[in-house]
C-alpha cells in the first residue's frame, strides 16, 4: 500500500489517523460515564441505592431520600399534592 497513491496522499492518511485519535473509541464509554457519575456524585451527593429526589415546577431539589420509601403514605402524598397545586 502506498500512501502517495490515495486521493489526498500523505496528508490523507495524516487526516485519518487523527480521526481514529480525537475519535470515540471503544474505552472511552466507560471512561466517560465514571467522569460523567463522579460529577453527578459530587453534585447531588449520592450515598446508597435506592436515592430519590422530588423535585418542584422550577427543578429545585425539594426532598431527597434514601433508600425505601412508603410512597403512598399521607405525609408524601399531602407533600405531592402541595407540590402539583403550588403555581409558582
Amino acid at each position: 500500500m502506498h500512501l502517495g497513491d490515495k486521493p489526498l496522499g500523505y496528508l490523507g492518511t495524516v487526516l485519518a489517523g487523527a480521526t481514529f485519535v480525537g475519535g470515540p473509541t471503544p474505552c472511552q464509554g466507560p471512561v466517560l460515564s465514571g467522569i460523567l457519575m463522579l460529577a453527578a456524585k459530587r453534585l447531588l451527593g449520592p450515598t446508597v441505592v435506592p436515592e430519590s429526589f422530588i423535585v418542584d415546577r422550577s427543578g429545585t431539589i425539594v426532598s431527597k431520600v434514601i433508600g425505601p420509601e412508603q410512597w403512598d403514605s399521607e405525609a408524601r402524598q399531602e407533600l405531592f399534592r402541595r407540590l402539583l397545586t403550588d403555581r409558582s
